[in-house]
């Protein structure tokens, strides 16, 4: 008895966001607290835009580096750095009137501080 192979053109393909990949060169910014014994020093980038006055417009997103292959600069202040991947996510937390607070922060998950 013959055995026959039934043929299938079914395409499998995986989908990808690239919306929400982010890559390129960024300046970010640091600042350093002292919080109680240890110093915490907090990253941000500044995205602008003008309104329509002409007025320039600043919105500072957070910058968290995380993974083994992301890296913060040394010290804090102005710096360069070559995004290789990162992307948008939401940070969420709960303020002392008990109401929830949500902002962006741009996740590096790889880098190299340039400058």
């Amino acid at each position: 008895m013959a055995q026959t192979q039934k043929k299938t053109s079914k395409k499998t393909t995986d989908a990808q966001q690239t919306w929400n990949q982010i890559s390129g060169v960024m300046r970010v910014y640091g600042n350093t607290f002292e919080s109680g014994k240890k110093a915490i020093t907090k990253w941000s980038v500044s995205v602008s835009g003008k309104d329509k006055d002409g007025e320039y417009l600043n919105y500072y997103i957070t910058v968290r580096f995380a993974g083994k292959d992301s890296a913060e600069p040394d010290t804090d202040g102005l710096h360069t750095i070559d995004v290789e991947n990162g992307f948008l996510s939401v940070d969420s937390w709960t303020d002392k009137k008990g109401t929830v607070q949500q902002a962006l922060v741009l996740v590096v998950t790889a880098n190299e501080v340039l400058e």
